[in-house]
Order: C-alpha cells, then structure tokens, then sequence
C-alpha cells in the first residue's frame, strides 16, 4: 500500500488525488462536518452537487462535488475503488489523462444527477472504470487471458455497484452511470494515442 501512495513517476495522479480527497475530508471534519453522517446542509456549504444552485450559477459545484464525501466509509470506500483502477490506467493513459478523465467523467456525473444532492468521487471513479473497460474490449495489445480476468473483475464492480445502487435509496445511481458512460466514450477517444504496459 505505501509503495501505491508514493508519488512517484509513472505514479503521481493516482495518489495525488487520493490525497486531495483525503485532506478535504479531513478538513471538513476539523470545521465540524460529521465524520460519520454529513447533513446535506454541511455537504452543500462545502460545494455538493445541486440542482437548484448548480443550475443558477454555481457552475463550480460540478467540480468541487466529486471531492466531497458524505462521511468516512464513504471517502474510504471510494479511495480503495479509485487505488485500484488507477494503479492500472495510469499505466496505459498516463498520468495527465487519468486527472484529465476524472475531471471530464465527474462533470458529466455531475451534470446527470443534478435532480439530487451528489457528492463523492464515485461518479468519476466509474468514469475511470468506464474508460478502462473501453480498452479491455478494444485494445487487442492486451494479453487474452489477463484481459478476460480484468474484465471479469472490473465488469462485476460495475454491475454490482449499479445494482447495489438501484436499491438503496440513498446512493446515487445517475452520477455513476454518468460517469461510466462519459468514461466508455473517453475511453474510445484515448485508444488511438495510448501506450500500455500491460
């Protein structure tokens, strides 16, 4: 695990927006936000993704809200799921693209519930998800048999947490799908000027 979160070269994005993540956290905790349950009033002051003021000209929020997380097994959860895709893109789209697609993939999750409050990077997670699956399906460069186990492997994330999200009540499932979506196509877009280590 220490050796993942070293900033290192061909190993900077990853831990450095785990860091980010963590430190708002962090931060917001100091000023008195819940660690384990946020009100959506605490979360909105900090730039949570809504409707009615995304809409009428805080643009920023569809930014901000992809590094707000409603308590600490949630930032934990979603830091685990963003090590692991990113110790593996980062390899095959280099570091400046991986934040580049985080940024791209969390706008349009944003932008796709703005119907509730969202906050928390999993919408750009399975933007990165997204772009990841792209290249199993189309990068032929990729072993047979360790592209048949990676996309097993990422193919259940995915649904599992789509499903998971379709029942609970209180899980976004729009931003993930925003973001998966916008992750596929980014993906698509990638491939041609892609290197990969695989």
């Amino acid at each position: 695990l220490r050796s993942i979160l070293t900033i290192r070269k061909g190993n900077m994005a990853t831990p450095l927006l785990v860091y980010i993540n963590i430190a708002l956290f962090v931060i917001m905790s100091i000023c008195g936000v819940s660690l384990l349950a946020p009100t959506g009033i605490s979360i909105i002051k900090w730039g949570a993704d809504f409707g009615p003021l995304t809409l009428t000209g805080d643009w920023w929020r569809t930014i901000t809200c992809n590094f707000i997380h409603i308590g600490v097994i949630h930032v934990l959860m979603n830091m685990y799921a963003l090590l692991y895709i990113g110790i593996f893109l980062e390899q095959l789209i280099g570091g400046r693209r991986l934040i580049s697609a985080y940024f791209l993939t969390g706008l349009f999750s944003a932008l796709a519930s703005l119907a509730s409050i969202s906050a928390g990077a999993s919408g750009s997670i399975f933007g990165l998800y997204g772009i990841f699956l792209s290249y199993l399906v189309f990068h032929h460069r990729i072993e047979k048999g360790q592209r048949k186990s990676l996309l097993y492997s990422i193919g259940f994330f995915v649904f599992y947490n789509l499903m998971s999200g379709a029942r609970a009540e209180d899980i976004d499932n729009a931003a993930h799908i925003g973001g998966l979506v916008s992750g596929i196509i980014l993906g698509i877009i990638y491939l041609p000027v892609s290197y990969t280590h695989l």
